[in-house]
């Protein structure tokens, strides 16, 4: 088998005296491109949750290149963790209301920075507490996102037993396909 010329981006080909079995299996492939591009066509939104770790560069570098090919929004996430319950109906003790005041306004300014330094068009930073997996997913049903874009530690297995990993949890519940971006690696 031999390729004719591109055409709107699909290859068509031409056979030359190879069996039918290999003409469908290029005209598999050609569908299969053909349904990747019309998806990645309507990749209008990127949730990428972020945690200002190690990973968060390679991230943001690999959205950054997906978003400006594709012309997505970008929502940045940042997920705090909960308040700390207390016992009775006061909102605990004073010193920890200014402490987690103080953590909150500082990360937000985190995110606020993170968000200026894309470079992007459309970029919404969002800054919410609460259980992280719980709060990605519904950041992603509520945003209708196409894609979500997280970083990986890498730890080991016994880690992710012992521990339970945020990425691995949002693999299993997202509501659209997950970009996993490794530590200090990003999309070339």
């Amino acid at each position: 088998m031999r390729f004719g010329s591109w055409r709107g981006g699909i290859a068509k080909a031409k056979n030359s005296g190879k069996a039918d079995n290999e003409s469908g299996a290029f005209d598999k492939e050609c569908s299969d491109a053909r349904r990747l591009n019309a998806y990645l066509s309507r990749m209008k939104t990127i949730l990428v949750p972020v945690d200002f770790s190690d990973t968060t560069p390679s991230l943001i570098e690999t959205v950054k290149k997906f978003a400006a090919t594709f012309g997505s929004r970008v929502v940045l996430l940042f997920v705090s963790e909960p308040e700390p319950d207390f016992v009775g109906f006061e909102p605990g003790p004073m010193a920890v209301r200014q402490t987690v005041a103080r953590d909150l306004k500082a990360e937000h300014a985190k995110v606020e920075a993170l968000k200026a330094s894309c470079g992007l068009p459309d970029v919404l930073a969002l800054h919410i507490q609460g259980p992280a997996i719980e709060k990605i997913l519904s950041v992603a049903a509520e945003q209708k996102a196409d894609l979500i874009a997280m970083g990986s530690h890498g730890h080991g297995a016994l880690y992710e037993l012992l521990v339970g990993s945020v990425t691995a949890g949002v693999l299993k519940g997202a509501p659209c396909p997950v970009l996993v971006v490794p530590v200090g690696k990003p999309l070339a």
